[in-house]
């Protein structure tokens, strides 16, 4: 085996590890939300997973990352996913409200203090000195100008108030804007999954209720970034519980969930993980011998439209 063989090998060994990093923080972000809500707990730990994000990007330069795409379009999952989170929380989460607890405070010293030898609860007494020191007291000051008659006082100058409507009107255009913007794209990404749902189920009675080829399906034969596309947005049909994957010989097979079978999944515990596949360059030259079933039913819409 050369040398190149060898460092393709570990390459992909070494981006499995990682996509299998990106899946864990992917399972912890929903695990995340579903415990802790959209509160200030929430917030510390999903800069503990963004910070993990980092150290896992890390491991892999840039101008290598062209090897991977899939690894990347994880990541992107990962970091879209804790970012809409994050912003949930922003929205619900009151920046003026005081976040200091004295006795929280007053514990965490106390655990400071008795990592170190013979402490005794009275020692605390001895900080009483150094305490009186280090609170300031009042400093001394004098008028520039010397004193000032308070009866006399410069008249303040008048703002001009916006009426109250006023207000609530700009209020109110801004949310109706940003919530515009945002079910625009939601709206997007729903079209296309409800898209990818209809061919799939339309295939599988084609198909005498019979599981589908995974790659068969989601292949793009003229476009790899179409590839996974159709691989990104097949995943969520998995999260939902609206599709399910199974393996015969090591090949992947998909088809559609009822809604009764969903019911009862979830009704015996049964959680549902959002899945996204590894393809590389080399394998969609590969499998791109004919049209993928996603790509001839685009093609057959466009047709009729034009």
């Amino acid at each position: 085996m050369s040398s190149s063989q060898e460092n393709n090998g570990d390459s992909k060994k070494q981006s499995h590890i990682r996509k299998q990093g990106y899946r864990e923080l992917l399972h912890r972000i929903e695990s995340i939300e579903e415990n802790e809500g959209t509160g200030l707990n929430t917030i510390k730990d999903l800069g503990e997973v963004l910070h993990e994000v980092k150290q896992i990007d890390d491991q892999c330069p840039f101008v290598n990352r062209v090897e991977f795409l899939d690894e990347t379009l994880l990541q992107h999952v990962v970091l879209s996913t804790a970012g809409g989170l994050l912003v949930k929380c922003i929205e619900n989460v009151d920046i003026f409200t005081s976040t200091y607890e004295p006795t929280e405070f007053a514990s965490k010293i106390i655990d400071e203090i008795k990592e170190t030898e013979n402490f005794k609860p009275s020692d605390l007494l001895n900080l009483l000195d150094d305490a009186r020191k280090t609170i300031p007291s009042v400093s001394d000051y004098s008028f520039l100008y010397g004193t000032f008659d308070p009866t006399k006082l410069p008249e303040p100058k008048q703002k001009k108030e916006r009426s109250k409507r006023e207000a609530q009107e700009s209020v109110q255009k801004t949310q109706l804007e940003r919530v515009h913007n945002l079910q625009k794209d939601e709206e997007g990404v729903d079209d296309t999954v409800n898209f990818i749902a209809n061919v799939l189920s339309l295939k599988y009675k084609e198909n005498n209720n019979n599981p589908i080829a995974y790659f068969d399906f989601v292949i793009d034969s003229e476009d790899f970034g179409a590839t996974i596309e159709n691989i990104f947005y097949t995943s969520f049909l998995v999260r939902d519980g609206k599709a399910k994957l199974n393996s015969e010989g090591n090949i992947p097979f998909i088809e559609p969930v009822r809604k009764s079978n969903l019911k009862a999944f979830r009704g015996s515990g049964g959680k549902n993980s959002q899945m996204i596949p590894s393809i590389t360059m080399d394998d969609w030259e590969m499998l791109r011998t004919k049209e993928g079933l996603i790509e001839a039913r685009r093609k057959l819409l466009q047709s009729k439209t034009t």
